[in-house]
């Protein structure tokens, strides 16, 4: 509990500093590459994380590795982590951080659940219609469930779309035993 609070503060506190400078994308571009590169180079991490480690050692590999790829700003950042000995709640951070970030730009996620892959166009055609009527930017993430055998199931925060056939099955089977309990 205590680290998902530490999460959401250092994520504010990131945006915060990203608005103030007008650098929101930017932070999140960067932040999403630094991402990847602790996502594909695991060791890397470890040794961020590892308090056996000097914090001097660490700014100094922060300094090699990460300066030509993130701005001031976010190397500080990297550095306040290391000094508060932080640095294993980075990969929440940088994932509130995108919370964050869409919620400030005024965008909304949706997860779109389909039994099959749909194509882009479909998706695109999706995002348009939950635009127009949530009057928002939508930002999709399609998932295939074949569970769900058909149609779509659409969540939009605490909102859920259901027009899946298991939906509307769900929905018969529910009147079927109701009606056999008269």
């Amino acid at each position: 509990m205590i680290e998902r609070i530490a999460v959401g503060r250092y994520a504010q506190v990131l945006l915060e500093e990203a608005a103030a400078l007008n650098k929101v994308d930017e932070f999140e571009e960067e932040l999403k590459w630094l991402d990847s590169l602790l996502i594909t180079n695991p060791k890397l991490f470890l040794v961020l994380k590892n308090p056996l480690v000097q914090p001097k050692k660490k700014k100094e590999l922060v300094d090699k590795v990460f300066s030509k790829n993130i701005n001031l700003k976010l190397k500080n950042f990297l550095y306040l982590l290391i000094d508060k000995r932080r640095v294993e709640i980075l990969e929440g951070v940088l994932k509130e951080y995108q919370l964050r970030a869409d919620t400030y730009r005024g965008v909304v996620k949706a997860e779109v659940q389909s039994a099959i892959t749909l194509s882009e166009q479909k998706v695109e055609e999706i995002k348009k219609a939950l635009e127009s009527k949530i009057k928002k930017t939508i930002k999709i993430e399609a998932k295939v469930f074949p569970k769900i055998i058909g149609g779509l199931i659409i969540y939009i925060g605490s909102s859920i779309i259901d027009r899946s056939i298991m939906g509307r099955l769900k929905v018969m089977r529910e009147k079927l035993l109701a009606m056999e309990g008269m």
